[in-house]
Protein backbone atom coordinates (compact mmCIF):
# COMPACT_ATOMS: atom_id res chain seq x y z
CA UNK A 1 0.00 0.00 0.00
CA UNK A 2 1.31 3.48 -1.05
CA UNK A 3 0.54 6.89 1.07
CA UNK A 4 0.20 9.50 -1.39
CA UNK A 5 -0.08 13.40 -0.63
CA UNK A 6 -2.14 15.26 -2.52
CA UNK A 7 -2.77 19.53 -2.75
CA UNK A 8 -5.48 19.57 -5.68
CA UNK A 9 -4.27 21.52 -8.77
CA UNK A 10 -3.15 25.35 -8.07
CA UNK A 11 -4.10 24.76 -4.25
CA UNK A 12 -2.58 27.78 -2.29
CA UNK A 13 -5.24 28.59 0.82
CA UNK A 14 -5.64 24.61 1.48
CA UNK A 15 -4.15 21.74 3.69
CA UNK A 16 -2.98 18.62 1.65
CA UNK A 17 -4.62 15.68 1.24
CA UNK A 18 -2.99 12.01 2.31
CA UNK A 19 -4.53 9.11 0.37
CA UNK A 20 -3.89 5.45 0.49
CA UNK A 21 -3.51 3.76 -2.81
CA UNK A 22 -4.49 0.20 -2.63
CA UNK A 23 -3.46 -2.72 -4.92
CA UNK A 24 -6.14 -2.86 -6.66
CA UNK A 25 -6.00 1.00 -7.30
CA UNK A 26 -8.02 2.18 -5.21
CA UNK A 27 -7.69 5.51 -3.49
CA UNK A 28 -8.99 6.33 -0.05
CA UNK A 29 -8.77 9.97 1.58
CA UNK A 30 -7.92 10.67 5.48
CA UNK A 31 -8.14 14.32 6.98
CA UNK A 32 -5.50 16.47 7.31
CA UNK A 33 -5.15 16.03 11.14
CA UNK A 34 -6.57 14.51 14.15
CA UNK A 35 -10.58 16.01 14.17
CA UNK A 36 -9.54 18.05 11.21
CA UNK A 37 -11.74 18.34 7.62
CA UNK A 38 -10.23 19.24 4.50
CA UNK A 39 -11.18 22.42 4.47
CA UNK A 40 -9.17 25.54 4.03
CA UNK A 41 -6.48 25.58 6.92
CA UNK A 42 -7.44 27.49 9.86
CA UNK A 43 -4.20 30.22 9.84
CA UNK A 44 -4.99 30.44 6.02
CA UNK A 45 -8.72 30.95 6.79
CA UNK A 46 -8.54 33.63 9.49
CA UNK A 47 -5.84 35.39 7.41
CA UNK A 48 -8.60 35.38 4.79
CA UNK A 49 -11.28 36.63 7.02
CA UNK A 50 -9.06 39.18 8.74
CA UNK A 51 -8.39 40.54 4.53
CA UNK A 52 -12.13 40.50 4.00
CA UNK A 53 -12.92 42.47 7.06
CA UNK A 54 -10.35 44.99 6.31
CA UNK A 55 -11.43 45.81 2.51
CA UNK A 56 -15.12 45.88 4.08
CA UNK A 57 -13.77 48.36 6.61
CA UNK A 58 -12.11 50.39 4.19
CA UNK A 59 -14.87 50.10 2.10
CA UNK A 60 -17.17 51.45 4.75
CA UNK A 61 -14.48 54.62 5.29
CA UNK A 62 -14.83 55.50 2.16
CA UNK A 63 -18.75 55.28 1.42
CA UNK A 64 -18.71 57.00 5.26
CA UNK A 65 -16.75 59.73 3.85
CA UNK A 66 -18.77 60.26 0.78
CA UNK A 67 -21.89 60.32 2.45
CA UNK A 68 -20.35 63.46 4.82
CA UNK A 69 -19.39 65.03 2.24
CA UNK A 70 -22.93 64.91 0.41
CA UNK A 71 -24.60 66.00 3.79
CA UNK A 72 -22.66 68.30 3.81
CA UNK A 73 -23.73 70.11 0.52
CA UNK A 74 -26.67 69.35 0.98
CA UNK A 75 -26.77 71.67 4.51
CA UNK A 76 -24.91 74.06 2.15
CA UNK A 77 -27.50 74.16 -0.56
CA UNK A 78 -30.51 74.77 1.52
CA UNK A 79 -28.75 78.03 2.83
CA UNK A 80 -26.62 79.13 0.00
CA UNK A 81 -27.46 82.49 -2.32
CA UNK A 82 -27.64 82.74 -6.16
CA UNK A 83 -25.47 85.28 -8.13
CA UNK A 84 -23.68 85.99 -11.21
CA UNK A 85 -20.11 85.84 -11.68
CA UNK A 86 -17.10 86.50 -14.44
CA UNK A 87 -14.59 84.84 -15.05
CA UNK A 88 -11.69 87.00 -14.38
CA UNK A 89 -8.66 84.45 -14.90
CA UNK A 90 -7.37 80.91 -15.87
CA UNK A 91 -5.36 79.80 -13.44
CA UNK A 92 -2.87 76.70 -14.60
CA UNK A 93 -2.28 73.91 -12.52
CA UNK A 94 1.23 71.88 -14.04
CA UNK A 95 2.35 68.32 -13.13
CA UNK A 96 4.72 66.12 -14.02
CA UNK A 97 3.94 62.34 -14.67
CA UNK A 98 6.12 59.85 -16.23
CA UNK A 99 8.24 62.37 -17.81
CA UNK A 100 5.59 63.79 -19.36
CA UNK A 101 4.17 67.26 -18.53
CA UNK A 102 0.77 67.92 -17.82
CA UNK A 103 -1.32 70.99 -17.73
CA UNK A 104 -4.81 72.24 -15.98
CA UNK A 105 -6.97 74.76 -16.35
CA UNK A 106 -8.74 76.01 -13.23
CA UNK A 107 -11.26 78.84 -13.40
CA UNK A 108 -11.11 81.66 -11.51
CA UNK A 109 -14.36 83.45 -10.91
CA UNK A 110 -14.80 87.14 -9.28
CA UNK A 111 -19.02 87.92 -7.93
CA UNK A 112 -20.61 90.22 -5.79
CA UNK A 113 -22.39 89.06 -2.67
CA UNK A 114 -25.87 90.73 -2.13
CA UNK A 115 -24.66 92.80 0.66
CA UNK A 116 -21.95 94.36 -1.98
CA UNK A 117 -18.80 92.20 -0.77
CA UNK A 118 -17.03 91.58 -3.79
CA UNK A 119 -15.77 87.74 -3.42
CA UNK A 120 -12.60 85.83 -5.49
CA UNK A 121 -13.50 81.89 -6.01
CA UNK A 122 -10.71 79.48 -7.09
CA UNK A 123 -12.30 76.53 -8.49
CA UNK A 124 -10.19 72.99 -7.82
CA UNK A 125 -11.90 71.70 -10.21
CA UNK A 126 -9.53 72.01 -13.17
CA UNK A 127 -9.77 70.17 -16.31
CA UNK A 128 -7.15 69.61 -19.29
CA UNK A 129 -8.60 71.68 -21.44
CA UNK A 130 -9.98 75.07 -20.48
CA UNK A 131 -14.17 74.64 -19.76
CA UNK A 132 -14.26 78.63 -19.61
CA UNK A 133 -12.94 81.66 -21.10
CA UNK A 134 -11.78 85.23 -19.47
CA UNK A 135 -15.53 87.30 -19.31
CA UNK A 136 -17.65 84.48 -19.20
CA UNK A 137 -20.74 84.45 -17.32
CA UNK A 138 -21.22 82.19 -14.76
CA UNK A 139 -23.93 81.36 -11.84
CA UNK A 140 -22.23 81.34 -8.54
CA UNK A 141 -23.78 80.06 -4.53
CA UNK A 142 -22.44 81.20 -1.40
CA UNK A 143 -23.05 81.05 1.97
CA UNK A 144 -24.38 84.39 3.01
CA UNK A 145 -22.51 84.09 6.68
CA UNK A 146 -19.44 83.25 5.01
CA UNK A 147 -19.08 84.01 1.30
CA UNK A 148 -15.61 82.54 0.81
CA UNK A 149 -17.63 79.43 1.10
CA UNK A 150 -18.71 79.23 -2.45
CA UNK A 151 -18.83 77.13 -5.56
CA UNK A 152 -20.09 77.00 -8.81
CA UNK A 153 -23.20 75.63 -9.86
CA UNK A 154 -22.20 72.91 -11.73
CA UNK A 155 -22.10 68.68 -10.63
CA UNK A 156 -18.19 68.73 -10.57
CA UNK A 157 -17.54 71.64 -7.94
CA UNK A 158 -20.89 70.56 -5.95
CA UNK A 159 -20.36 66.81 -6.23
CA UNK A 160 -16.70 66.06 -6.60
CA UNK A 161 -15.96 65.46 -3.15
CA UNK A 162 -18.36 62.77 -2.91
CA UNK A 163 -18.14 61.12 -6.28
CA UNK A 164 -14.18 60.86 -5.37
CA UNK A 165 -14.27 58.63 -2.41
CA UNK A 166 -17.47 56.66 -3.90
CA UNK A 167 -15.48 55.55 -6.89
CA UNK A 168 -12.50 54.43 -4.67
CA UNK A 169 -14.95 52.98 -2.59
CA UNK A 170 -16.94 50.96 -4.78
CA UNK A 171 -12.97 49.86 -6.22
CA UNK A 172 -11.71 48.80 -2.99
CA UNK A 173 -15.05 47.07 -2.71
CA UNK A 174 -14.84 45.57 -5.97
CA UNK A 175 -11.07 43.93 -5.48
CA UNK A 176 -12.21 42.20 -1.74
CA UNK A 177 -15.53 40.61 -3.81
CA UNK A 178 -13.18 39.43 -6.15
CA UNK A 179 -10.94 37.99 -3.27
CA UNK A 180 -14.30 36.59 -1.52
CA UNK A 181 -15.57 34.62 -4.63
CA UNK A 182 -12.26 32.94 -5.17
CA UNK A 183 -12.01 32.07 -2.07
CA UNK A 184 -15.39 30.14 -2.36
CA UNK A 185 -14.93 28.77 -5.76
CA UNK A 186 -11.69 27.33 -4.29
CA UNK A 187 -13.51 25.54 -1.46
CA UNK A 188 -16.41 24.52 -3.74
CA UNK A 189 -12.83 22.68 -6.15
CA UNK A 190 -11.42 21.36 -2.96
CA UNK A 191 -14.91 19.65 -2.17
CA UNK A 192 -15.19 18.35 -5.05
CA UNK A 193 -11.81 16.68 -5.42
CA UNK A 194 -11.88 15.09 -2.41
CA UNK A 195 -15.65 13.68 -3.25
CA UNK A 196 -14.21 12.21 -6.25
CA UNK A 197 -10.87 10.94 -5.11
CA UNK A 198 -12.84 9.37 -2.41
CA UNK A 199 -14.63 7.27 -4.08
Amino acid sequence: MLLGYWCGKTDILYCPIYFEVSADGRKTVFNTGPGEENNMNPKRARSLKITILCFVAVTAIFFGWAAVNFLQELIFLRGAEQVTGTVTDIAMSTSFQDQQTWTDFCPVVTFQTRAGRSVEYNSEVCQSEPAYQVGQKVVMLYDPRDPKSSQMQNWQDQYDSTLGPIILGAFIGFIGLIILLASIQKDREIRADKARWGN
